[in-house]
């Protein structure tokens, strides 16, 4: 791509669209934790310009773990406990966010994605 007087810009190479965005934020010490995994299975946080990807099998057990939530819907309870934390996810066209405890099905997913946000600010691969 040219651009006026002959300079060129770079670009980023084309990103996959974004399978599943989690935040955690709150807490005592006010914290703010972004994961973003895109549909070829790349886990990026909004803390750290690193990435890792996923094995086959990873990404496939967050598919099925975010496939098994049934309640998409927002709740506020717990958000009014003191230092609370709330979870949000967006996956497809579904969006929710709880507040302190989430439900059940929401778990599996919960786990896998906090786990994925310690792994992508420590730079760990991809767990076989």
């Amino acid at each position: 791509m040219t651009m006026a007087g002959g300079a060129y810009a770079a670009t980023e190479p084309a990103r996959e669209p974004a399978l599943v965005t989690y935040t955690r934020t709150g807490g005592f010490a006010g914290f703010a934790d972004t994961v973003t995994v895109d549909a070829a299975g790349v886990a990026r946080t909004s803390s750290r310009p690193a990435e890792i990807t996923l094995s086959a099998g990873e990404l496939d057990g967050l598919r099925a773990n975010l496939d098994r939530i049934w309640t998409w819907w927002s709740s506020p309870t717990g958000c009014d406990v003191a230092d609370h934390i709330a979870y949000s996810i967006s996956y497809g066209e579904k969006r929710a966010r709880r507040c302190h405890v989430v439900p059940r099905d929401w778990q599996p997913a919960i786990s896998q994605l906090d786990d994925l946000l310690v792994r992508v600010r420590a730079g760990q691969a991809t767990r076989a």
